[in-house]
């Protein structure tokens, strides 16, 4: 029975430790799930506050770039190939433009005016260059924009290096790191590393942060789910162990209870088996001893008691043959 709760109980203390380094471990985890979505909501507030900070068209008008929207790793080559538009404003028609540009005053700037015209519906020319995809499938937008996009993009075409192109390309050109060829103009230009393109970007990065954010809420709220289930099972655990070392505790304790009753009967067995007396019928012969002391004592008692009656008696024969001799002389 030890050895079973001895067993029972360094199982009991295994189990124990392992939920103990669940729970660690479930603690460590809560720990870097909050830190992470620090991290992330840090980062998204960081570019919630740059794309706040952007400088605004004038009226506050809608850029062109603020009702657009394109695939991740497709931002600069958007801001090559519209070049310098994404900051252009959108407008329902020429006099607002108009009005717009005249109150920027000497600042300057650009107007995209909105609604259908012969840009917007004319098809792209010349052959389609191989491997390439029109800029225009990685763009999507809200209301006007879209149409001044495919108005813009009409004949703008992703390629992977633009010395592959024919001399028979008719079109402009765009790399995803940002190079233009234009062969209406003859233009060759490299869009700098960071300009335009930085809002596009920033805002699919804040896209990003959000589905980041939200994740991590979710990773977080699901580390402290296991981090209360470790806990319970820890908790189970180490009052399960705590019964265990009393149960085996307890067993060794009656274990030595019962090694000093075995002994010590083993040393009455030796006793009585030098003192056979002493054996089987040695409580009898104690009670009679103690029955026979007693008598002793009462037959003791009551000789004392009969020789003090016997003394008192001779006492009062004695004084009652006084008084009788005495007798006649009071009465003479």
């Amino acid at each position: 029975m030890v050895q079973r709760c001895r067993d029972e109980r360094e199982a009991g203390e295994a189990r124990s430790e392992q939920a103990r380094a669940a729970l660690r471990t479930a603690e460590r985890a809560v720990e870097a799930a909050r830190r992470d979505a620090a991290r992330v909501g840090g980062e998204l507030a960081g570019v919630n506050q740059f794309l706040r900070n952007q400088a605004s068209a004038p009226g506050d008008a809608p850029a062109l770039a603020d009702e657009l929207d394109v695939d991740d790793g497709y931002e600069l080559a958007l801001a090559a190939a519209l070049d310098g538009r994404l900051r252009a404003v959108v407008v329902e028609h020429r006099p607002a433009g108009a009005d717009l540009l005249d109150r920027a005053g000497a600042e300057g700037g650009r107007a995209l005016v909105a609604g259908p015209g012969p840009d917007t519906v004319r098809s792209a020319t010349g052959p389609e260059p191989a491997g390439a995809e029109p800029l225009i499938d990685r763009v999507r937008g809200r209301g006007p924009a879209l149409a001044l996009a495919r108005a813009l993009l009409r004949d703008t075409w992703v390629v992977e290096d633009l010395a592959a192109l024919g001399d028979d390309f008719e079109g402009v050109a765009v790399t995803t790191a940002g190079r233009v060829w234009s062969s209406r103009s003859r233009e060759l230009r490299q869009a700098p590393a960071v300009g335009e393109d930085r809002v596009l970007a920033e805002r699919n990065r804040r896209e990003q942060l959000v589905r980041a954010s939200e994740a991590g809420a979710q990773a977080e709220l699901d580390a402290r789910s296991t981090l209360e289930a470790a806990t319970a099972a820890a908790t189970t655990a180490e009052a399960a162990r705590d019964r265990l070392i009393g149960a085996h505790r307890g067993a060794v304790r009656t274990l030595d209870d019962a090694t000093e009753e075995q002994r010590r009967i083993a040393a009455l067995i030796q006793r009585r088996r030098a003192a056979p007396d002493d054996g089987a019928n040695a409580g009898r012969h104690r009670q009679l001893a103690a029955e026979l002391a007693a008598e002793r004592q009462m037959l003791a008692r009551a000789q004392r008691e009969r020789s003090e009656r016997a003394a008192r008696i001779e006492r009062l024969d004695s004084a009652v043959t006084r008084d009788r001799e005495l007798a006649p002389a009071v009465h003479g």
